[in-house]
C-alpha cells in the first residue's frame, strides 16, 4: 500500500517558527534566531554580494579617526500586508549635490555619541538586495505588537548597516558602542549577521536590567555569537508593562580583535527596527498606540527633515569630510 507524505512548505514552515519567536519574544523579552529564518529565499550570491556593498560603504561620519574602517548606513523600508517590501527615500541633504540621509535620534542610549546625527541611505544595491529583503520580512514575522490586527497593517522597518573593520595597524575595534551594558531606547530590535572575516570577539549578550553599565558578560541570560549569515539574535529593549512578566533588560557587545589569517578582518551586521503604521479612525487611542509603537522609528519623518535643513554649508562640509575611509 502506498502511503502518502505529505512535504512541509518551507515558506510555511518559516512562518510558523517566526510566529512561536514571536511568542517567545512576548515571554521571554529575547531569543536567539536560527539563519533558515532569515534568508527565506535569498540565495548565498545575495548574501555574498550584500557583504560587499557593505564594504563600500561611507564611513560613519561619527566614528574617531584613529582607527581602521567604520562604514554605516541606515534605510527604512514600508511593508505591505503583501510582503512587498518598498525601500523608502531619505531627505536631500542641503547644500550637497543629489546625497540623501536618514536622520537618526539616540537620545542618550550612547553617551559617546549622544543627541542627533544623520547617516547615508544605502545604496540601491543594498535596498534591493533579496537578502535585505527577507531580513526585513523576517523582522516584522517576529514582532510581538500588542495587538494581532497590527499584522495586517503595513510596517515600517527602519534598518542600520554597520561594519566594523580592523587590520595590523588598528588591531581591536568596537562591535556596538558604548562598550557597556545599556538600552537604545526603542521597543524592539532585531540584529542580523552579514558577514566577518578574520575576526575574533563580538559575542553579545542580553542581562538582567540591573547590569545596565556593566562591562563584562557576566551573569547574563543569553549569550550571543554569530558565526553564519543570516544568524540573529530579537529582543525586546523597553521596560515590561503592568501586564508582562518577562524581565528588563539590557544589551552588551564584546570588542572586536584582529584574527590571525590575515593581515585584515572584518564584521558586518545589520539592525533592524520595526512598527506597524496603524491605520484607522484616527481616534485619541489609535494615534497613542501609533505613537508608542513606532516612537524609535519614525522619528526621522516628523522631525528630521528640519534638523537636516537647519545645517550650514561649514556643517555639510564637515559631515561630508567625515565619511571618506581611512586610507
Amino acid at each position: 500500500m502506498n502511503t502518502e507524505v505529505k512535504v512541509t512548505n518551507n515558506e510555511e514552515h518559516r512562518k510558523t517558527h517566526l510566529g512561536a519567536l514571536c511568542d517567545e519574544l512576548r515571554l521571554t523579552g529575547y531569543s536567539s534566531v536560527s539563519n533558515n529564518l532569515i534568508v527565506g529565499n535569498s540565495t548565498p550570491a545575495d548574501w555574498t554580494d550584500l557583504s560587499r556593498d557593505c564594504r563600500m560603504m561611507p564611513n560613519d561620519p561619527y566614528a574617531k579617526r584613529d582607527g581602521a574602517g567604520n562604514p554605516r548606513s541606515l534605510g527604512s523600508f514600508i511593508v505591505l500586508p503583501s510582503g512587498e517590501v518598498i525601500p523608502l527615500p531619505g531627505i536631500e541633504l542641503p547644500h550637497a549635490d543629489n546625497i540623501q540621509v536618514s536622520p537618526f535620534a539616540i537620545g542618550d542610549a550612547n553617551p559617546l555619541v549622544p543627541n542627533d546625527r544623520m547617516f547615508p541611505i544605502p545604496s540601491t544595491r543594498i535596498q534591493n538586495n533579496p537578502a535585505v529583503l527577507e531580513m526585513v520580512r523576517a523582522a516584522v514575522a517576529m514582532d510581538p505588537v500588542a495587538a494581532t490586527a497590527s499584522k495586517r497593517m503595513p510596517f515600517i522597518c527602519q534598518v542600520f548597516f554597520q561594519g566594523s573593520e580592523v587590520n595590523l595597524q588598528h588591531p581591536d575595534a568596537p562591535a556596538a558602542p558604548p562598550p557597556h551594558a545599556h538600552k537604545d531606547n526603542c521597543r524592539f530590535k532585531l540584529v542580523v549577521l552579514i558577514d566577518r572575516h578574520n575576526v575574533t570577539g563580538g559575542e553579545s549578550a542580553i542581562l538582567p536590567v540591573k547590569r545596565i553599565r556593566q562591562t563584562t558578560t557576566e551573569g547574563a541570560l543569553m549569550h550571543i555569537n554569530l558565526k553564519k549569515p543570516g544568524e540573529g539574535y530579537a529582543f525586546l529593549d523597553e521596560k515590561p508593562g503592568a501586564d508582562e512578566t518577562r524581565e528588563d533588560n539590557v544589551h552588551i557587545a564584546v570588542d572586536l580583535a584582529l584574527g590571525n589569517q590575515c593581515d585584515t578582518g572584518y564584521r558586518y551586521v545589520a539592525t533592524l527596527t520595526t512598527a506597524p503604521l496603524i491605520i484607522g479612525r484616527g481616534d485619541s487611542s489609535e494615534l497613542k498606540a501609533g505613537e508608542i509603537h513606532s516612537r524609535s522609528v519614525v522619528w526621522p519623518w516628523i522631525h528630521g527633515g528640519e534638523m537636516v535643513n537647519k545645517k550650514t554649508p561649514a556643517e555639510v562640509a564637515e559631515w561630508l569630510g567625515n565619511l571618506a575611509r581611512p586610507a
